[in-house]
């Protein structure tokens, strides 16, 4: 007998020994019956065979909280319909998803979930239905796509088309209910609360998220300038192959999808030790109260885009909102790697992260490719290195900046932090034009350093600075480096 069936049974006698405690014979009866009609949807699952999958399922929603995600799962929804849709909006799951989870607990392809409008009455499902849902939307296994099969057959749930408006629809329904679950109970969103009072307010911020995301899957061999540039709102018919190739590009997906689904399943398994790394959000340290204008979206945006290894906490360095203009640059140099936020007088946001330290250049640059300018507001969008010349970080007492030429640089901003400038034709980053002003004046700045605390005096010690090769040796001078560091 296969593995997969010995386990099966083996974990189909115990779980239906669970429902006849919370419910008696026949809730055990119910239960067996689930079992016997456990199946996942051949054309979205792919590869292992039918019974594997299953108890991959089954193992997946239990795992760790197996008696008590039983019980808690058998005894509120009872089969109900109507039940798990008033205790997942009770959750937070934004009422956009509710159909498409409902339909795919019943089986059907989508639409209105009949007969499920409220209460604990109208349509009713299986045990394996409900435990095939939860397993697919909860997976999250390294290695492999998790979360994909659960993404795909949400969206089929959904109806539609299946095209980008129906994907992007979804990405934004789970962002919400993300959101809504996470605030009531993560420290670091309370935490955020805090440093920013109207975090909370972001509908428009995560519109923009969701943009930034589907951008990636109507035109994926685009720079983003150049997406921005075409700005394509159309519908775009997708495939599984192009939802596969653009979920796997894209984690946060797969992450928040299962960070919602554990809870709206009860299936999170509260026993691991195992602290995550890189959180969707970081842990906000040592900031004042109103310090911050970064909602939730805007911080979700930014923490995964930079590198994985900091994005579990963040440190306050500066606001204008706490601190005075003249302490900017003392507060920002040699802290590491940092995240410079910026807000033009006419309410566009937008900033720089830098992987190294910011310090005094003293005329040349330092910094490496993973640096990248990025916009919040009005989009949100990350411009990143083209490797056509080393010019990533500038800073002297008078501004700092990124890319470009010390008197054009790519993103820069006066050292009192009454101006800065932004130039679309610096070459270090693809940067589009009219997203950033030109020419701005500031109202806001804020910056947080990323990861652990370094020692400044080992910081600057160690900056590795380019300066313009200017000397002449034999009588010759190499005009091509000379130029590719001071053009």
């Amino acid at each position: 007998m296969p593995f997969g069936s010995f386990f099966k049974k083996i974990f189909k006698r115990g779980a239906t020994d669970i429902a006849k405690e919370v419910g008696g014979e026949d809730a055990g009866k119910f239960v067996e019956k689930g079992f016997d009609q456990l199946n996942l949807n051949p054309d979205v699952s792919g590869g292992g065979g039918f019974e594997d999958q299953a108890v991959d399922s089954i193992v997946q929603v239990f795992s760790g909280k197996q008696e008590g995600g039983m019980k808690s799962l058998f005894s509120n929804l009872g089969g109900s319909l109507g039940g798990f849709r008033d205790l997942a909006i009770q959750k937070g799951l934004d009422p956009s998803l509710v159909d498409a989870v409902l339909n795919m607990i019943s089986g059907k392809k989508g639409g209105s979930a009949e007969g499920a409008s409220g209460g604990g009455g109208g349509g009713g499902f299986d045990f394996g239905s409900l435990m095939s849902a939860a397993g697919a939307l909860t997976t999250q296994s390294s290695g492999s796509m998790g979360g994909l099969d659960g993404f795909i057959n949400l969206l089929g749930g959904g109806g539609g088309s299946g095209g980008s408006n129906d994907i992007l629809n979804i990405i934004l329904g789970l962002v919400k209910s993300f959101f809504n679950i996470k605030t009531k109970k993560d420290p670091a969103l309370k935490d955020w609360g805090k440093a920013n009072p109207d975090a909370g307010k972001s509908d428009d911020s995560i519109g923009a998220f969701g943009d930034h995301l589907i951008r990636d899957l109507i035109d994926p061999g685009k720079k983003e300038k150049d997406r921005l540039d075409d700005d394509n709102k159309g519908d775009k018919k997708t495939g599984k192959d192009d939802v596969k190739g653009w979920f796997g590009k894209h984690p946060e997906i797969g992450k928040i999808q299962k960070d919602v689904f554990d809870d709206i399943f009860d299936v999170k398994d509260e026993d691991t030790s195992d602290e995550d790394e890189a959180p969707l959000i970081p842990t906000p340290e040592g900031f004042e109260e109103d310090c911050s204008i970064l909602n939730n979206a805007s911080i979700l945006f930014l923490n995964t885009n930079i590198l994985l290894e900091l994005r579990k906490k963040w440190r306050f360095l500066f606001s204008t909102k706490s601190h005075d203009p003249s302490e900017f640059a003392e507060r920002l140099v040699y802290q590491g790697p940092t995240l410079l936020i910026i807000q033009s007088d006419d309410g566009a946001i937008f900033g720089a992260f830098a992987s190294t330290s910011w310090g005094d250049t003293k005329g040349g640059w330092s910094g490496n490719g993973d640096s990248f300018i990025f916009a919040i507001k009005p989009k949100m969008a990350c411009f990143y290195s083209t490797g056509k010349n080393e010019r990533f970080l500038f800073g002297s007492d008078s501004k700092f900046g990124l890319g470009g030429r010390p008197d054009a640089l790519g993103l820069g901003i006066a050292s009192d932090l009454s101006e800065g400038e932004f130039n679309s034709n610096a070459e270090t980053f693809d940067l589009p034009s009219g997203i950033i002003p030109s020419q701005f004046s500031i109202s806001h700045v804020e910056a947080w350093a990323l990861g652990s605390a370094v020692d400044p005096s080992s910081e600057k010690s160690g900056m590795d600075i380019r300066r313009p090769n200017t000397s002449v040796s034999g009588g010759h001078v190499d005009m091509g480096d000379l130029m590719g560091q001071i053009s």
